[in-house]
């Protein structure tokens, strides 16, 4: 989202502010305080890129359980 008017920022891993000049791309991470200060316009953010290729429902379903063969004596042997 472009800024409205100029904005400082501390940038990560920087100790020293920076001023975003008006008409820069506003990074996501600062949106919340440009808008606080009046450096972004009023109103609802703009929508976050959609994936272009979404992955189908069927493959983030589970695999179906395998029930555990259960023996009533440990000791016993099967049968084969």
């Amino acid at each position: 989202m472009k800024l409205t008017k100029a904005f400082m920022c501390v940038p990560p891993g920087e100790i020293y502010p920076v001023e975003l000049a008006s008409g820069d791309e506003c990074p996501p991470e600062y949106e919340d305080s440009a808008r606080a200060q009046g450096c972004l316009p009023k109103g609802k953010p703009e929508p976050a890129a959609k994936d272009p290729d979404p992955k189908p429902e069927a493959a983030a379903k589970p695999e179906p359980e395998q029930k555990p063969e259960a023996a009533a004596n440990p000791d016993e042997k099967k049968d084969a």
